[in-house]
């Protein structure tokens, strides 16, 4: 018998009385997973955040001056605005 692709999806109506079986896809843990650990550990304090998003606009600035800088088509972080190419 199939699992229920509704109940896949998160949108079963029919809950335990539906006719086909609600298994749950054979995932690991997301909250066990070394990376998810990692940053839970290092980013909880929100400026330690905002002090490295700081720090990567204050690097682009520095890298688009550069022959490195390669990504000129829009913005690639938060608060960085779509670059301009100077010719």
């Amino acid at each position: 018998m199939s699992v229920c692709q509704h109940y896949l999806r998160g949108n079963c109506r029919y809950g335990d009385q539906c006719q086909y079986p609600h298994v749950k896809p054979n995932v690991p843990n997301p909250a066990t997973s070394a990376i998810l650990k990692w940053i839970t550990e290092n980013y909880a304090d929100k400026m330690k955040a905002f002090d490295i998003l700081v720090q990567m606009q204050t690097e682009a600035k520095v890298w688009l001056k550069t022959s490195l800088w390669r990504f000129t088509s829009r913005s690639l972080f938060p608060g960085g605005h779509p670059l301009k190419r100077k010719d």
